[in-house]
């Protein structure tokens, strides 16, 4: 009697032990699937925010680009003009070349709400991501090396051949790079690489620096259009969100890592096949 008393005792525990066993895979996936299904909702909530501030930046743009061109136009006019009257002063011919250099930089804004709203097809075609990488590194070199910028490069060769539109993946590439260049006014650390992920089913891009970092309220809203935390450079603030736009129409995705006074890295993951299949080298609607 006592043993099977003892038996029963046993089994019991054991059998409450399986429960809690249970019970703790159950609220791990739990929690695991909430903080999926937010970040799901967060990606959808962003994509739905950059939609509409996108079809409001086309309106925005058209209606003042064209009253732009024509002060453009006029200043250059005047400008001729003060050249040949002998009774311009320089003063006013510096008012004129800050009211042609404003109006053209204005002009560079509306191109850039252009940009970022056009809803343009992208034309797929395998690629090299280390060669894209390598070419939008040429193109700001001569900024690094303004800045005095260490570049320091992983490339690895022979990865899978990516379907993307090279010029877009170029485009994202460069605005990162820039990014960390603003992120280093004076000297720093430039660090590339590139890679793939187990079972080479997409590649990554990983962009380093040793910047001024961020915190983690920054890190929430760095992909919202017009969101800027450098008041003393141009801009507006659409750097990042085309970056986030185009991964994001190429079926990828983008990590960041930070941490305030030492620097920040973003990785670009990119799918090596197309979003939707039987798209390679055709034109996707986006």
């Amino acid at each position: 009697m006592a043993q099977s008393f003892n038996d029963m005792t046993r089994r019991l525990k054991e059998a409450m032990e399986v429960v809690r066993h249970y019970n703790r895979t159950l609220q791990s996936k739990v929690e695991e699937k909430t903080a999926e299904l937010r970040q799901a909702q967060e990606h959808m909530l962003r994509i739905d925010r950059m939609a509409t501030v996108g079809r409001l930046a086309a309106v925005i743009a058209h209606e003042i680009n064209n009253p732009l061109s024509g002060i453009r136009t006029y200043a250059k006019l005047l400008q001729k003009r003060a050249t040949k009257e002998p009774g311009v002063g320089e003063e006013e011919r510096r008012y004129l070349e800050l009211i042609e250099s404003e109006a053209t930089r204005c002009g560079e804004i509306v191109n850039s709400l252009l940009q970022f709203s056009r809803q343009s097809p992208i034309k797929l075609e395998p690629q090299d991501i280390s060669g894209l990488t390598a070419e939008a590194l040429r193109l700001v070199r001569h900024r690094l090396d303004l800045q005095s910028v260490t570049v320091c490069t992983h490339l690895q060769e022979r990865l899978p051949r990516v379907h993307c539109s090279g010029q877009q993946v170029i485009q994202a590439l460069l605005a990162v790079f820039i990014n960390a260049c603003e992120a280093m006014p004076s000297e720093g650390t430039l660090t590339v690489s590139t890679g793939s992920e187990e079972g080479e089913k997409s590649v990554w891009v990983r962009v380093e620096d040793t910047g001024v970092g961020m915190d983690n309220e920054t890190m929430e809203h760095i992909f919202e259009p017009f969101f800027s935390t450098k008041e003393e450079v141009h801009g507006v603030g659409l750097g990042l969100a085309v970056v986030y736009s185009i991964v994001q129409r190429h079926g990828g995705r983008i990590d960041v890592e930070s941490t305030v006074g030492k620097g920040s890295a973003f990785t670009l993951h990119f799918p090596v096949l197309p979003p939707q299949a039987g798209t390679s080298q055709k034109e996707v609607p986006v």
